[in-house]
């Protein structure tokens, strides 16, 4: 008995998604789709949710950039002091405070400023990674 069910089309979310990372343009993608025998109304819908997978990649990269960007500074700053190189020590400070915006005034961000988020999506990692800060900690910090 022949099978009359139509073929499956082919898988190409993964291959979408690596055309779309290496800089195809959208429309480039969709036309890649069609001609591995998709329809277009498929294609965009493929696009679409390679699109949607880039985007979720990015955020979580985001926030573990983060992290990983403020642990190096910290440790740029103790390394510098040891060192008594104090001028990269104050240069590490000055961009984790900026990163952090330490500077921003309370309450007023600039325009299109995203500090504040930034400085909170740290501080819930930071809580998350290391542990709490002991007195002796502290004494070192203050000195």
């Amino acid at each position: 008995m022949p099978d009359s069910a139509a073929p499956s089309p082919p898988n190409l979310q993964d291959p979408v998604t690596l055309l779309l990372i290496n800089g195809t343009t959208v429309e480039q993608a969709e036309s890649f789709c069609v001609t591995r025998g998709l329809n277009p109304t498929d294609a965009k819908a493929i696009v679409g949710e390679a699109r949607k997978r880039i985007t979720v990649a990015a955020d979580y990269a985001r926030d573990e950039q983060i992290g990983v960007a403020f642990m190096r500074l910290n440790d740029l700053y103790s390394k510098s002091v040891v060192a008594q190189d104090y001028r990269t020590a104050l240069a590490a400070q000055k961009e984790l405070s900026r990163t952090l915006s330490l500077y921003a005034i309370p309450g007023k961000a600039a325009s299109g400023d995203q500090g504040g988020a930034d400085a909170q999506t740290l501080r819930n990692q930071l809580e998350r990674r290391l542990p709490p800060a002991t007195q002796s900690d502290r004494k070192s910090i203050s000195h």
